[in-house]
């Protein structure tokens, strides 16, 4: 699956925390909760995540963003397996779920956040999350969305698509979100006006205007997706410290983007123990490979890597060579 990439750099081993303190998205993989869901429409537990769109007045009982947890005893919300399908997180222990399309009515739904900070002006962030298409889905949908807003967009009067805001990033129109067996990156980039505070995910457009495919296995009459790993982060920032380190060293990674097969060329690999870690945008290490040849050249093959955008790390005798994006297409 193919998605417009973002850039953001891991500079070291040491920069998996230090990029998850630079996620202005708090509980970004819904793992703190206030209590175990027992129930669908909970995203409220997953503090300080809730959905906008309020039909009794009440943040807590508000349309049905669902929060799943493996701590809950009940079918409905439960992980691996619950009411909607059967998905392992991306990380840690919990996701969330919403709906983005019915075929039945007009209910959309969302959910949103204050951010730990507000975006500044002029800046450019870079934004990404994860979804999967519950197997129950029988629909499947293109374009989701992320709207940064000065003001919540909470309101009690509606429990209806929010097609009034125009999201600064969305997911291509062109490409459906169908994978029911995997997760799916959605990820890009866009310039901050300046103050906003809150990020809203789901499905901007009106119901006419959505680009929906319908798939031939599924019982429900909508697409439901799970959402997991969800970040924000000031791009600017990340690649000037990533230039900073890279301009010391030559090294070549090539063709970039690849579709998992690339090279690596650097003189350094000669003089001692190389090794070259890969990391996916959560910060995760997902493959390592060590270099024990002695030649300056290595061929690496990663054809299992969904399309994406990930980051490279290439050590020699534990000492940083590069780091930088690498960005995969099938």
């Amino acid at each position: 699956m193919k998605t417009k990439a973002f850039l953001v750099i891991l500079l070291n081993l040491s920069m998996a925390n230090l990029f998850h303190a630079q996620n202005l998205v708090p509980n970004w993989s819904y793992e703190d909760t206030l209590q175990c869901p027992s129930s669908g429409g909970q995203i409220h537990l997953a503090h300080p995540w809730f959905q906008p769109c309020i039909y009794d007045g009440t943040i807590f009982n508000s349309s049905s963003t669902d929060l799943f947890s493996p701590c809950s005893f009940s079918t409905l919300v439960g992980i691996p397996s619950n009411v909607v399908g059967f998905e392992f997180p991306k990380s840690g222990n919990g996701y969330a779920g919403f709906i983005l399309n019915n075929d039945t009515s007009n209910v959309v739904e969302y959910m949103e956040v204050s951010l730990l900070d507000s975006l500044v002006s002029g800046r450019e962030y870079c934004i990404s999350f994860y979804v999967s298409l519950a197997e129950e889905s029988k629909k499947a949908i293109s374009s989701i969305g992320a709207f940064f807003s000065i003001d919540s967009l909470l309101d009690n009067t509606f429990y209806n698509a929010i097609d009034y805001c125009i999201p600064q990033f969305e997911s291509s129109y062109n490409i459906h979100l169908n994978n029911k067996n995997d997760w799916m990156l959605i990820s890009g980039s866009f310039t901050a006006t300046g103050g906003e505070k809150f990020l809203t995910i789901g499905n901007f457009k009106k119901p006419i205007d959505t680009n929906i495919q319908t798939l031939s296995s599924g019982t429900l009459p909508f697409a439901y997706y799970y959402i997991d790993d969800v970040s924000v982060m000031d791009c600017n920032d990340t690649l000037s410290s990533v230039n900073e380190i890279n301009q010391q060293y030559d090294v070549i990674l090539y063709p970039n983007p690849n579709n998992g097969t690339f090279t690596i060329e650097c003189s350094a690999f000669e003089t001692g123990k190389a090794i070259l870690n890969i990391y996916d945008v959560t910060g995760k290490k997902i493959a390592e490979h060590l270099v024990n040849s002695k030649n300056k050249t290595l061929t690496i093959n990663e054809n299992s890597l969904d399309a994406g955008v990930y980051y490279y790390q290439i050590m020699v005798n534990d000492k940083t060579m590069k780091s930088d994006k690498l960005v995969i297409i099938k």
